[in-house]
């Protein structure tokens, strides 16, 4: 039986052992904190639900739920009632659950001991170990979700998807005996992400981009798109693109933004019901969003996009983007004109950089590491962020060290940093880490020109031409023609001086 005030939605199920593992969520969607996290939580119940569990999401009342998603996906639901005393702040996550968290606890600990889950999965700001503890029984595995590394937690494993995280961020959060994922690579994506891929990152290298998509997730507090599509419409680039506005909101909303279309006359449409986004963003060249989890959604299919932060929450995440060359970010929409420039221009740089972030298949890494299941060792490439390049050529490089002189700035200058940061830098070349079971084995140089791609493949080690043929290959499309030359650290930062100062390329293989 429900608690009192508590609305429970769909039917639960009576036979555990019929029905396999049996997982609580607590999550919350709103109208003022957006619908990322219950969707991300969503996705990983319908992958968990493929392994036969069954899943029981228990969220606040609040406006703009989401409810009826979760009922549609055949997961219980039950509604915790709101607390009429509770106001919301954006600047404080306590706030955010929409009630003392000690209530909170006591209402989640009843539905949770009518049914005691295998796994509890916790995915918000607002709560943290006091509450996990509280609720979750002596027998209850616990999951948490978080990207800000901020507070303790009391679990068995921690989800972290954001790009660059690493798991010693969270050792003063976790017990000693949980295990942390970190990594875009465990992003939770629906599978439909996955099944466009393949589409979308072949349609990156045809022609010059035409279509825009713009959308800021559920909670546009600031009129972000409406103030977007006004500077967008100050630029000559304006002609050129049909643009696709994804709103939520109010009805009064979206007349504002049909005025303004109108207004500026825009080749604009806006869309509040569509049968996927991840048809929408393969669809699309371009794109303008903000940097919450929809991050990984536009990054798994390759597509250009200028970043914006809208949230203090997003704040890391929009840090990391940028500073590995993976999106143009920017911190006001005022600058939208020089930024779509400086999209267009780079934007198959850009495309295969953020590609690399997340291959839509995270959801199922996170099941198995539930399942306990024995992890694959995986042939990858990464985006290099500036600070990580000097540890990274010394790893390749050992002899480099020995040559190492000190620059202007006091930081290290070798041949081989210089080389480097030119390859960085350079608006049709990327610079990514090649991985071989975890470990950089190799740096790839790659050069981009609109019909084929030249890459260096800058390695001592035996088989990394192979592997980087591998891990590039999905990347590029079928129809994309790929030469790959071996060379050792000491030839490519030779090569690239030679180049700088005005020297004919070196041979296709080096001698």
């Amino acid at each position: 039986m429900a608690a009192r005030g508590i609305h429970v939605r769909g039917s639960p199920h009576t036979d555990a052992a019929a029905c396999g593992v049996n997982v609580t969520l607590r999550v919350d969607a709103s109208s003022h904190v957006g619908h990322g996290h219950l969707r991300r939580c969503l996705t990983l119940a319908d992958a968990l639900t493929q392994h036969g569990a069954r899943c029981h999401f228990i969220c606040r009342d609040h406006d703009g739920h989401l409810g009826d998603l979760v009922t549609a996906n055949h997961h219980q639901l039950s509604l915790l009632p709101r607390d009429p005393k509770t106001r919301f702040d954006a600047n404080d996550y306590a706030s955010w659950v929409g009630a003392r968290w000690q209530d909170d606890a006591q209402q989640s600990q009843a539905l949770v001991q009518a049914d005691p889950p295998d796994w509890l999965i916790v995915d918000h700001y607002g709560l943290d170990a006091r509450w996990e503890h509280a609720v979750a029984p002596a027998s209850t595995r616990t999951l948490v979700i978080d990207d800000l590394a901020n507070r303790r937690h009391d679990c068995d494993l921690l989800l972290d998807q954001t790009w660059g995280r690493d798991a010693a961020d969270y050792d003063h959060c976790v017990p000693k005996h949980a295990d942390v994922l970190c990594g875009s690579r465990f992003s939770l994506l629906r599978p439909e992400f996955a099944e466009h891929r393949t589409q979308a990152l072949a349609r990156r290298w045809q022609g010059a981009p035409e279509r825009l998509l713009m959308t800021f997730g559920g909670a546009d507090t600031g009129d972000l798109t409406l103030r977007a599509l006004a500077a967008i419409a100050n630029t000559p680039l304006a002609d050129n693109l049909s643009i696709t506005v994804i709103a939520a909101g109010a009805e009064a909303n979206h007349r504002r933004l049909t005025d303004c279309i109108a207004e500026h006359r825009l080749n604009a449409r806006v869309l509040s019901n569509f049968t996927t986004m991840a048809r929408m963003l393969t669809d699309a060249d371009i794109a303008i969003g903000a940097a919450g989890s929809s991050s990984w959604e536009r990054a798994c299919l390759g597509l250009p996009t200028i970043l914006l932060r809208t949230a203090d929450n997003q704040a890391d995440a929009f840090a990391r983007l940028v500073d590995s060359g993976c999106t143009v970010g920017i911190r006001d929409v005022s600058l939208l004109p020089d930024a779509l420039s400086q999209l267009i221009a780079t934007r198959r740089k850009l495309s295969l950089l953020s590609a690399t972030l997340s291959d839509g298949l995270g959801a199922d890494r996170v099941v198995s590491a539930m399942r306990q299941s024995p992890a694959t060792e995986e042939t990858s490439v990464a985006p290099i962020a500036p600070s990580e390049l000097p540890d990274i050529l010394n790893a390749l490089s050992p002899q480099a060290r020995a040559g190492v002189q000190t620059g202007v700035d006091g930081q290290p200058s070798t041949p081989l940093m210089h080389a480097g940061i030119d390859a960085m830098t350079h608006p049709s070349c990327a610079l990514l880490q090649l991985r071989r079971h975890a470990e950089t084995i190799g740096l790839l140089a790659i050069h981009i020109t609109d019909n084929r791609i030249q890459v260096d493949c800058i390695s001592d080690r035996q088989g990394a031409e192979a592997d980087a043929t591998a891990a590039l290959q999905p990347l590029l499309g079928v129809h994309m023609p790929m030469d790959i030359c071996p060379v050792t650290p000491h030839q490519w930062a030779r090569n690239r001086a030679n180049q700088a100062i005005g020297h004919t390329r070196l041979p296709h293989r080096y001698a």
